[in-house]
């Protein structure tokens, strides 16, 4: 099966719903249970870091 190409014989809201589904399952794994900088327990960064990204 090709990416963005449903099977013949799916619905194609059906596949959205289990594609969209997916997805939120990878991201809601991906996420840390703590915080990556001072190891409380968050699901991100903590309020209080500030990540210097540089100028562009």
């Amino acid at each position: 099966m090709k990416v963005g190409k449903i099977p013949a014989g799916m619905d194609p809201i059906d596949a959205k719903k289990k594609v969209g589904s997916f997805l939120k399952l990878v991201q809601n794994d991906s996420k840390p249970n703590k915080c990556i900088l001072c190891g409380q327990p968050k699901t991100s960064f903590c309020n209080s870091h500030s990540v210097f990204k540089g100028y562009h």
